[in-house]
């Protein structure tokens, strides 16, 4: 449930920063941009609460104290949390050099989304949860014998510990097949098309090649 809160409670901070942008010059609110951002902030947001929650959650049962628990969780979910915020925006933020305004206002959604949750996975979960305790469980749904996870003794399991010791093998293992896999997108003709070619010859298309050539 607290994972949920977080992130719809994060949804209002990107949407009132993009409505603050769309009264600068040139700027603009489209609608696609909101709904980008709700649907990718939700399952994003869910996804880096469940990372420091689980984590949070598992120092307890260790005998941690709260604060104890939440500061190792920030120190170990929340660093997978700041490099997978990271490489999304890293990645994202290529598209802004489109010169197109839509594209560039899509993008932007998701970018600032993904800032606002990772900001808030980082601080103000964590406190949330040192002030809660114990309580985190308070609201957790019971579960079935056959659907809880089996206690797994410590330490890592077959496959973490074969990529943890030949991580080189590994990488190259994944990597190759994918290479050759995405070779067929260094023929791919990349550009922004909205359908207006088939309509050159329309008065539609005179139009938008008149007002174009203005």
């Amino acid at each position: 449930v607290r994972p949920r809160l977080l992130t719809l409670s994060s949804h209002g901070v990107p949407l009132a920063e993009l409505g603050a942008f769309s009264w600068l010059p040139g700027g603009g609110f489209n609608t696609l941009l909101a709904s980008a951002t709700v649907v990718l902030a939700l399952g994003i947001g869910i996804d880096y609460a469940l990372f420091v929650v689980t984590r949070f959650r598992g120092e307890l049962a260790g005998g941690a104290t709260p604060t104890a628990a939440a500061a190792a969780a920030t120190a170990t979910a929340g660093r997978t949390v700041l490099v997978s915020g990271t490489t999304v925006i890293v990645a994202l933020a290529p598209v802004l050099l489109i010169n197109d305004p839509m594209m560039r206002q899509i993008v932007l959604g998701p970018m600032l989304a993904v800032a606002v949750l990772m900001a808030a996975a980082l601080s103000l979960l964590p406190s949330t949860l040192a002030g809660l305790g114990a309580r985190v469980n308070r609201l957790a749904p019971p579960l079935p014998r056959w659907l809880r996870y089996p206690r797994q003794p410590h330490g890592p399991n077959r496959f973490t510990a074969v990529v943890l010791h030949r991580p080189l093998v590994v990488l190259a293992a994944a990597g190759i097949p994918l290479a050759i896999l995405s070779a067929f997108t260094l023929q791919l003709h990349t550009g922004l098309d909205y359908g207006l070619g088939t309509r050159a010859n329309s008065p539609v298309g005179r139009a938008n090649t008149a007002v174009a050539a203005a």
